[in-house]
């Protein structure tokens, strides 16, 4: 998998230039006059008056003073009688966000699998598959942003009260949200890769993530695992039978029998992705992620001649049945959750569930990760 650090790499900055101007800082309204900028006529919105209580309708006039809208009752709400209006959230920026993302991804990971020949038919499509999980994702996520979606409208006792952090959106406690957040891992891989050779890893790093605004973001983890994953079988892998006639009997009597010992020993792994978050309670949120994966590998095959055939020379089984060694990246297309839960103010803990698909199953290549762990994140 040549010149993978290059594609992830590529990767992260086309899902951070394709962000729509939704991630930026945004301008939230003061007043009605400010707010007529912003909101128009048959628009659905979440007007929350001073008491509290959160109203949907569809807005039917707006004016410097009060703003109308259908329940399907008309409704006024007169400017001291609201503290905040939000617009209503669509999935559709979500689907679209994460359809764009997951095809850039998919693309990534095409021209990195691929990059050794043109014999890349069985992988055109991961473009598909990863730009339809994107969109899944990316729809979910923006549901769970928030029921009320962008907020347009703060009255200005709020507005002074809760203060405005660097993504455009509030801070409860009026201060800054952090942007850079690092922390340690620990995860328990389940590995699959050809031959059936399975087993599991413990892996333990630290991770990194920048956020790109209040939603957004990416991040970059660098790891080591644990644990050979090893499988040995036996067969009839050559026959020395020479006759393209001869029967199955005959074709076996001049196959020797061979024990095959498969040894994968892992060593660095490192992952790059695009991170979407939505917070479902002040001290709780929930992230997809998105992005590749890869991890150096030691491979070693050894043959053991069970029995040789008589009359086939000993010398050319040797020849033929020779160990091989080396080192290999393997990876593939990184899909993760996890749900974050604040320690303290600056302490988050995090469980996770990831999965990293290597693409179809080709002989000598196949690779699938599941893995549960936990991270944390410490934010600056």
């Amino acid at each position: 998998m040549p010149d993978l650090h290059r594609h992830i790499w590529g990767t992260l900055a086309v899902c951070a230039v394709l962000l729509p101007q939704g991630v930026s800082a945004q301008t939230i309204a003061t007043s009605f006059a400010a707010l007529q900028k912003l909101l128009t006529t048959g628009e659905t919105v979440f007007v929350t008056d001073t008491d509290g209580h959160r109203t949907k309708g569809e807005v039917a006039n707006i004016s410097p003073s009060s703003l109308i809208i259908l329940t399907p009752a008309a409704r006024t709400f007169a400017t001291t009688n609201v503290s905040e209006i939000q617009r209503s959230n669509s999935l559709k920026n979500g689907a679209l966000i994460g359809l764009v993302v997951g095809a850039a991804v998919g693309a990534a990971g095409i021209a990195a699998m691929c990059a050794d020949g043109p014999n890349c038919g069985p992988w055109l499509g991961i473009g598909a598959e990863s730009a339809g999980i994107g969109a899944a994702v990316g729809a979910g996520i923006d549901a769970l942003v928030g029921k009320g979606g962008r907020v347009l409208y703060r009255s200005p006792q709020v507005a002074r009260r809760v203060g405005i952090s660097p993504f455009g959106e509030e801070d409860m406690q009026g201060q800054s949200a952090s942007r850079l957040e690092v922390g340690p891992l620990v995860r328990l891989d389940q590995v699959f890769m050809e031959g059936d050779a399975r087993g599991s890893t413990t892996v333990a790093g630290v991770v990194t993530s920048f956020r790109i605004s209040k939603t957004y973001g990416v991040e970059a983890e660098l790891t080591r695992a644990l644990n050979r994953i090893e499988r040995s079988y036996e067969a009839r892998f050559i026959s020395y039978m020479q006759d393209p006639d001869a029967t199955l009997e005959e074709i076996e009597r001049l196959a020797p029998i061979a024990r095959r010992s498969l040894a994968y020993v892992p060593g660095l792994g490192w992952s790059a992705a695009f991170v979407a978050r939505g917070q479902v309670s002040p001290r709780v949120s929930l992230a997809a992620r998105v992005g590749l994966s890869a991890r150096d590998y030691v491979e070693s095959s050894v043959y053991t001649i069970l029995s040789i055939p008589e009359g086939v020379d000993a010398v050319r089984i040797a020849r033929d049945f020779r160990d091989s060694s080396g080192h290999r990246t393997r990876g593939g297309l990184l899909f993760g959750f996890a749900g974050s839960v604040a320690a303290t103010d600056h302490l988050q803990v995090a469980p996770e569930v990831r999965f990293v698909y290597g693409g179809p199953a080709r002989i000598g290549n196949k690779h699938r990760e599941f893995g549960l762990g936990v991270r944390g994140a410490w934010s600056f």
